[in-house]
């Protein structure tokens, strides 16, 4: 018989190793893409947020703010309004 990467044995054998490599490898993929650990840019998957729409207003007006889109006036009138409407 060949060598098959220095694997002795019946080829079938190293075979069904193979298959079976290639099904974890397809499960662990399956499984990580459900808990999108491998979710890209916001453009090609969108982000699922968990938290509150109040929560998530509040997280993205100081996202806001650290980008440098608002003033620090403007983002303290804007988070004094969000929290007196929870």
């Amino acid at each position: 018989m060949h060598h098959l990467l220095g694997f002795r044995g019946h080829p079938i054998v190293f075979m069904l190793l193979l298959f079976a490599l290639a099904g974890i490898v397809v499960l662990f993929t399956m499984l990580m893409s459900r808990r999108g650990a491998w979710r890209g840019h916001a453009s090609q998957a969108p982000f699922v947020s968990s938290l509150t729409p109040h929560a998530e207003a509040l997280r993205l007006l100081d996202e806001r703010l650290a980008r440098g889109e608002v003033d620090p006036e403007d983002y303290k009138a804007r988070r004094e309004l969000l929290l007196t409407r929870s």
